[in-house]
């Protein structure tokens, strides 16, 4: 599943209009800090690529109507924060400046996003000093 994330209703309803306008289903789970909408990975990807399209636009939304809210100062951080699953079943949040996460959400998909989140806190929990080569040398023994 693909995953966007708001802060704010009106602008997550703004984005599950946009996608059930193009006829893509959607999942909304509210945590009361986030608005998470998922959307399955097998969605065409032009149609994806429409949909990262117009999240970004949204969160560029989000983030002036937190400033609005907010007012804008030194003291107004924003931060995406990225849900971690650790593998003793705690979950454990990784906080993020905005700008970064909007600069790679431009590049890679979320999926891919992830899979490095995934990759380095597996690297974190199950330190291993072999290169890659060496994993897949000892592995093919």
């Amino acid at each position: 599943m693909l995953e966007f994330i708001f802060f704010h209703q009106n602008i997550c309803k703004s984005f599950t209009d946009f996608i059930a306008e193009l006829g893509i289903e959607y999942q909304v789970e509210d945590d009361d800090e986030t608005i998470t909408v998922s959307v399955s990975e097998d969605v065409d990807d032009d149609l994806i690529e429409q949909v990262e399209d117009e999240y970004d636009r949204l969160l560029d939304l989000s983030r002036d109507q937190t400033d609005s809210e907010e007012g804008e100062s030194g003291k107004n951080y924003q931060k995406a924060s990225l849900l971690i699953s650790l593998k003793n079943g705690e979950k454990s949040y990784a906080h993020v400046d905005m700008d970064i996460i909007n600069r790679m959400l431009r590049t890679i998909s979320t999926d891919e996003l992830n899979q490095l989140i995934e990759a380095v806190a597996d690297a974190v929990e199950n330190p291993d000093n072999r290169s890659y080569c060496q994993i897949i040398k000892d592995e093919d023994k």
